[in-house]
């Protein structure tokens, strides 16, 4: 009876255990429906968050992007307008060398002196010394202190080739430096003074350029022309000597790198000095011999270290000219900053 009991209580207790699961179950189900909605729209929000914010990331990368482009294309403008006018100034500035350079070709007390003194110094000197070499044997002992000076490399075979070899490379570098200075005391020497002396300094000063544009033109012109002199010359010399060397003693002396430390350097840097101050002494000047006054000076330490030369004191070699070469042209910026800083209209006028 017992176990009976037993049985049957255990019997209702599965029935109602089922009865709650059936009751229980469905709420359950109801209950993780409703908590799957909460969570799958939480993560909605969160999603729809992020591409929110993506959106005003995108929006916000954009604009930096384009505020990029408009600093740029402002910078672009800014800097067209800037080259612009400096393009139109130098249209003006290349006015004025076009002038001044006409006014030379077609002056001829200034062309004239252009023409002779390149003919002299790099035709008829040099070709004095190679005949008296090579039909004067004697002149060449004249030469020995300064072939002894000679590096080894320089010796020839011949005593005549070695003094050719020193005359070309050795001694005509530094007769050849007197040439720019001359161009350019010539050009610039009347850089204002004939301004002055044409009534044509106020329509200068009425241009639409600065003042010290009009100077770095002047400058300019002078320097251009002095270059151009020089290399000419220097073309016409070395065709004219080698022609003669070749049809005296049937060899070819080649030029050394002393010659391109003065086409390059040294010649470049002495031009700019002798324009600088004949062209600061053209403003001040009445008349062109005043301004011309600056060259004497510069020519007489060339015509010292001609001496010096000859005498057998020293032989210009590459590295006396590369420290010439600097000097000269340290010396040169220096005379540029200082005359483009004290030039003024009270000078002028």
């Amino acid at each position: 009876m017992q176990t009976d009991g037993r049985l049957h209580t255990q019997k209702v207790k599965n029935l109602e255990t089922k009865e709650v699961n059936t009751i229980i179950e469905p709420r359950r189900g109801f209950y993780n429906k409703i908590k799957k909605m909460i969570l799958l729209s939480r993560f909605h929000n969160r999603i729809k968050k992020m591409i929110l914010l993506s959106r005003l990331y995108n929006r916000i990368k954009k604009m930096i992007l384009l505020s990029r482009l408009y600093n740029r294309i402002k910078k672009m403008i800014l800097l067209s307008r800037f080259y612009y006018k400096k393009f139109i100034m130098r249209k003006e500035m290349l006015a004025i060398i076009n002038k001044d350079l006409r006014q030379v070709a077609t002056n001829k007390r200034m062309f004239l002196p252009l023409l002779l003194v390149p003919i002299v110094l790099t035709v008829l000197m040099p070709s004095i010394f190679v005949f008296a070499i090579h039909f004067i044997p004697d002149k060449t002992s004249e030469f020995e202190r300064l072939i002894e000076l000679l590096p080894a490399a320089e010796y020839s075979e011949s005593l005549e080739q070695t003094v050719a070899n020193l005359l070309l490379n050795y001694l005509l570098p530094v007769f050849f430096l007197i040439i720019p200075i001359m161009a350019a005391s010539i050009m610039a020497a009347s850089s204002f003074v004939g301004e002055k002396e044409k009534r044509t300094l106020e329509t200068l000063l009425y241009c639409p350029l600065s003042l010290k544009q009009i100077f770095r033109s002047k400058v300019l012109a002078s320097f251009l022309l002095s270059m151009m002199v020089s290399l000419l010359s220097f073309c016409i010399m070395l065709l004219v000597l080698e022609s003669e060397i070749f049809a005296l003693s049937g060899r070819l002396t080649a030029p050394s790198l002393n010659w391109l430390l003065v086409l390059l350097l040294v010649s470049p840097a002495i031009s700019m000095i002798a324009i600088t101050l004949i062209v600061r002494l053209s403003a001040k000047a009445q008349s062109m011999e005043d301004a011309q006054q600056a060259a004497v000076f510069l020519i007489l330490p060339l015509l010292l270290l001609v001496a010096g030369q000859f005498t057998g004191i020293l032989l210009i070699s590459f590295w006396i000219l590369l420290g010439i070469g600097i000097l000269c042209g340290l010396l040169a910026w220096l005379l540029m900053k200082k005359a483009m800083g004290n030039f003024n209209y009270e000078l002028l006028l």
